[in-house]
């Protein structure tokens, strides 16, 4: 693909309206993650009571809710490859083909 093409792929409304779905959901996504890492940071600093309390012998709440941060990654992660695979990715090849025609 040429610089021209280049510059008139990026410069179609299509193309634009494409960047900001995958922009606001990324950061959506990103803000979701920073929320929840620092609201477990917040509850180690201020709230050390709550996370000693103990669920079963040798599992604190701290230690449970550290493994549910790392699950949650792991399904957000998950959730943004399907999004990226079977949404964002066919809107790109539909568009390909759009402004091949």
């Amino acid at each position: 693909m040429s610089a021209r093409e280049n510059k008139i792929i990026t410069s179609t409304p299509e193309f634009k309206r494409l960047v900001a779905s995958r922009g606001k959901i990324s950061m959506l996504f990103t803000a979701t993650i920073f929320g929840v890492y620092f609201g477990f940071l917040l509850l180690v600093a201020f709230g050390k009571e709550w996370l000693s309390i103990t669920i079963t012998i040798g599992l604190t709440l701290a230690i449970a809710l550290g493994i549910a941060i790392l699950v949650f990654t792991w399904i957000i992660t998950g959730i943004y490859i399907y999004w990226a695979n079977n949404v964002y990715d066919k809107q790109v090849t539909e568009l390909k083909k759009q402004l091949a025609e």
